[in-house]
């Protein structure tokens, strides 16, 4: 009896945490492992999975990075720079290597005066720093100046993105699927059903590898 409720009381802790499914072979809800992903935009479309974020892959994320260590994302047409687990990344945005813009724009927020050693403060320091026509390297050298015991993840994002966010557009069409179709993972909420039990956060992340689907993580909670 005694082994029963422990055992009932681990299930009841696993569910209300979370878990994580890892799929590599065979079929889970509309996807297959193997197919394209053609194949892939296609099974979202007869599902009506409607928002997909593509992330580059494999990620790039830098936590607390050696100026050495920035040199990885010199490639990368946006970059988000997050402190302290903050909401809010500042985003920097490169055209031909070159930096286009940065937002949101943390000088607006009214209360930055009142907290001065907030992460949203040394953002919008960075920010300031930050000017249209700086490179990589420039931008790498402005994140390293800024000495702070705070911690600092950089990491790429795609650009364009959030455009799509929220938008009438779809992922099997125009720019949006261009986004998608260039970026080996897709991320959305969905698949729900595939619990056994309800849940109220359901995410899955389809992860390609040579234009080809090879793992599935699907993630999801109670709460």
């Amino acid at each position: 009896m005694r082994s029963t409720r422990l055992a009932l009381t681990a299930l009841l802790l696993l569910v209300l945490a979370g878990c994580a499914r890892s799929v590599t072979a065979g079929s889970y809800g509309p996807f297959v492992i193997g197919a394209s992903k053609e194949a892939v935009l296609q099974a979202l479309q007869r599902s009506a999975i409607r928002q997909v974020e593509p992330l580059p892959y494999p990620l790039e994320r830098l936590e607390n990075p050696t100026r050495a260590a920035l040199a990885a994302l010199s490639a990368s047409a946006g970059i988000a720079i997050e402190v302290e687990d903050n909401p809010y990344a500042l985003h920097v945005e490169f055209r031909n290597g070159r930096v286009s813009s940065t937002w949101p724009n943390f000088g607006e927020y009214p209360y930055m005066p009142r907290y001065p050693y907030s992460p949203d403060a040394l953002l919008a320091r960075m920010q300031l720093k930050i000017s249209q026509g700086m490179d990589h390297a420039a931008v790498f050298d402005v994140i390293k100046s800024f000495q702070t015991t705070k911690k600092i993840v950089v990491e790429p994002y795609v650009t364009g993105y959030e455009r799509m966010r929220g938008s009438d557009s779809v992922p099997w069409e125009g720019e949006y699927r261009a986004l998608v179709m260039a970026n080996d993972e897709w991320r959305f909420e969905g698949l729900a059903r595939e619990v056994w039990y309800p849940v109220r956060r359901s995410e899955v992340s389809l992860f390609f590898r040579d234009g080809s689907l090879v793992r599935i993580e699907h993630r999801y909670s109670m709460f």
